[in-house]
């Protein structure tokens, strides 16, 4: 017996091995691209973004497939789908800051570190502290970070060594003959 596919129209014969007859040529047809789930998944607003009307994860941004390990970030996708493959050291970044915005005109790339400035920049996510809880200035770590303040880490040793550092370094020289043992023990 001949059908119709619903999806392609092409005729294909049902060979009568299930119960209910089948809808589909094949499960390309039935699954249907994830190019068509995207287009079937935006809803345009006026304000120009492009929102997400499927499920989104908890972080707010849209999600396509849903089955945890291989959902695929609808951003991303519409990055994909507008202008290409994405580099590996690169994120999309959100100009309007929607999470759930797909609009190609309102994504950018950038490094993961360009994301966090531009969250800066727009009043978004927590800044580093550049002092510490007691108001010193911290140290920068030469990373762009900023490392424990100079003041309270040298009463801490001080506090720890009680102004002895002959302490330290005998701890140090202990560990050393320890490591030493060990490898002479190992090659005998």
């Amino acid at each position: 017996m001949s059908f119709i596919c619903r999806r392609c129209k092409g005729e294909f014969r049902d060979l009568g091995y299930s119960k209910r007859p089948r809808i589909y040529c094949s499960r390309a047809c039935h699954y249907g691209t994830w190019q068509e789930h995207f287009w079937e998944s935006v809803q345009q607003v006026p304000s120009g973004c492009w929102m997400w009307a499927r499920p989104l994860n908890p972080s707010g941004y849209g999600v396509l497939n849903g089955k945890g390990k291989l959902d695929k970030l609808a951003h991303r996708l519409s990055w994909i789908l507008h202008h290409g493959p994405i580099p590996k050291e690169l994120a999309v970044c959100h100009r309007c800051d929607v999470r759930a915005c797909v609009n190609p005109d309102h994504l950018f790339l950038g490094t993961w570190k360009d994301n966090v400035r531009d969250c800066w920049a727009k009043g978004r996510g927590r800044k580093p502290r550049i002092e510490c809880h007691l108001g010193h200035q911290r140290a920068p770590d030469g990373r762009g970070g900023f490392l424990q303040c100079l003041v309270c880490r040298r009463s801490w040793y001080a506090r720890t060594l009680k102004g002895n550092r002959s302490v330290l370094n005998a701890k140090q020289r202990a560990s050393r003959a320890r490591a030493r043992e060990a490898v002479w023990c190992a090659g005998s």
